[in-house]
């Protein structure tokens, strides 16, 4: 019984520290100027088909 709750006490420090370690990352990604869809440019460009 003892190991048990030692193995759920150790997957549970990883499985949180896992998900803080990843969170972080995600948000440093997200946060860099090169990140999301062009800034300076249009994102669609309309054509007239009916000429």
């Amino acid at each position: 019984m003892r190991g048990d709750v030692r193995w759920a006490v150790t997957a549970a420090a990883l499985g949180l520290a896992a998900g803080a370690g990843g969170t972080l990352l995600i948000h440093r990604a997200a946060a860099r100027r090169e990140a999301g869809p062009p800034r300076e440019e249009p994102r669609q460009m309309l054509i007239d088909l009916d000429e």
